[in-house]
């Protein structure tokens, strides 16, 4: 049907990996009920997709009733079938193929989770945050999911994705009004390039520059983040910006 067709699978150019999230290894037992729906939910979505039954596997989500926020899919479903998903691939019972239609079905459901979900957010509040990989990142999902939370909460944000020239930066700096530049750093090969990166953006008219947030599996801890890269704000999970953003508003205002 319509709905099933619009997430059908495409070649892929995300990677599997780790996500900045607390995982939740609790045993079923220890679950709420909530929290158990989602994990059965999680585990037939994985079954389905492994199987190759793509539109099986997007209905079960879309024609999921239980009251989920944007988080909890990222957190408990699709973040674990991912990182599954990555496993499968490193250990060569999997494709590259099959893991980029995975990823694919995945990334068309978190746009489509996206726009049924835009209602009832809180009110928009004076800030904006701009959403960037540095280098040659190429781990997507973890910033897209920071996205869903900065909405969440207010922020216009602008997800640019993929890494732009510090002067195309530059320019979307004069022309909008940016209160935070976040970073997500996967692997920590490109840790060079985020903190090239911000030290460029620091370089900038004190004027035009953003304050700056870094976080990702590859940020080992606030001192990494801060001391080495050279950030303004550390992002250990999205736990902690969901639960801590009304601080760092305060301290930008």
């Amino acid at each position: 049907d319509e709905e099933s067709s619009s997430v059908s699978p495409e070649a892929s150019t995300e990677v599997s990996g780790s996500f900045f999230m607390d995982r939740d290894h609790r045993p079923p037992a220890s679950l709420n009920e909530a929290d158990r729906a989602l994990r059965a939910l999680q585990e037939t979505f994985f079954e389905c997709l492994k199987q190759g039954n793509w539109h099986e596997a997007a209905e079960l989500i879309l024609n999921y009733r239980g009251d989920v926020t944007m988080l909890d899919y990222y957190e408990k479903v699709f973040a674990p079938t991912l990182e599954a998903t990555g496993a499968l691939w490193a250990s060569g019972d999997m494709s590259v193929a099959e893991e980029h239609m995975i990823s694919s079905v995945i990334d068309k459901l978190m746009t489509r989770l996206e726009v049924d979900k835009t209602e009832g957010l809180l009110e928009a509040k004076p800030f904006t945050a701009v959403l960037m990989l540095p280098g040659a990142e190429e781990h997507e999902f973890p910033l897209k999911m920071t996205d869903e939370v900065f909405k969440h909460h207010g922020w216009k944000t602008f997800y640019l994705g993929r890494s732009i020239p510090v002067s195309s930066l530059e320019d979307f700096f004069k022309k909008k009004k940016v209160s935070l530049l976040v970073l997500s750093v996967t692997l920590s090969r490109h840790l060079n390039s985020c903190e090239a990166l911000i030290r460029a953006i620091k370089a900038l008219d004190p004027v035009l520059r953003p304050q700056i947030m870094v976080g990702g599996s590859a940020v080992e801890n606030e001192a990494v983040a801060l001391n080495q890269l050279g950030a303004d704000f550390y992002l250990p999970s999205l736990q902690a910006l969901d639960q801590g953003l009304d601080e760092i508003e305060k301290r930008m205002l």
